[in-house]
């Protein structure tokens, strides 16, 4: 078995113009998001539609693959990246690793392939456990975990599960946004029209549960901390906290 990692890096961001190019301890953040994954693999490429992401990542001696396709996503966009560039390589497994992540670790990755590999699921992700009065925030994705099968039953922007039985707060899992995919997976999900779930929850994995896809979650370790950049206050979130640590 043999697997990529393709990091989807768009340039143009409506809450953050230019983002990915962002310096973390000095370095573009699609660029640190890539260094951190060499550990795992060499075989880490980032895709984009933009020549200044590719410049970044030429000057940095990372892989970059353009598409500049109008596309809704970034699983479409690393798919015909695969199509068109990958397509003579040997890869079982498909791995999108956000370029907004550049606190994840290679290691988490690792972890998350080997699991895929030990499992018959279409998809596999990262969950984190969490105890917390986050569980309402609509900006952080939660999910309905079958954990002795450790399958991923529903997302949601909601609080979910709901305790009907106590205003205490309980156990939730925490959706962080790395997906691995069959290789035949992936080809079968682009080719699916966007569902009524997804269009209401904005959510596009459940597009793949609604379609019969199965998705199985691997927990992250709870010490990890990762900060997804969507804003200048993350950014600075970040490099603080590279700073201290």
């Amino acid at each position: 078995m043999s697997a990529c990692i393709l990091i989807p890096a768009r340039y143009e961001s409506t809450r953050f113009p230019e983002k990915m190019l962002s310096p973390i301890q000095g370095i573009p953040m699609v660029v640190k998001v890539a260094k951190n994954m060499a550990n795992f693999s060499q075989d880490v490429y980032v895709v984009t539609n933009h020549e200044k992401i590719q410049k970044a990542c030429n000057e940095a001696q990372v892989n970059c693959l353009m598409v500049k396709d109008e596309v809704p996503n970034g699983s479409m966009r690393i798919w015909l990246a695969f199509e068109r560039f990958l397509q003579d390589k040997d890869y079982d497994f498909l791995i999108n690793v956000q370029g907004d992540e550049p606190l994840l670790d290679s290691r988490t990755v690792q972890k998350l392939y080997e699991f895929h590999q030990a499992t018959n699921f279409d998809i596999t992700t990262l969950l984190k456990e969490r105890v917390d009065h986050e569980q309402s925030n609509p900006n952080i994705v939660k999910c309905a975990l079958a954990k002795n099968k450790s399958q991923c039953l529903y997302f949601s922007r909601a609080t979910i599960p709901f305790n009907r039985e106590s205003e205490e707060t309980t156990t939730w899992y925490h959706h962080i946004g790395v997906y691995c995919y069959k290789k035949s997976a992936l080809k079968k999900f682009v080719q699916l029209e966007e569902s009524p779930l997804e269009k209401s929850e904005k959510l596009e994995q459940l597009r793949a549960l609604e379609n019969g896809l199965t998705i199985g979650a691997s927990l992250i370790e709870q010490k990890q901390e990762l900060i997804g950049v969507d804003t200048p206050e993350d950014l600075e979130k970040v490099n603080r906290l590279l700073q201290t640590n």
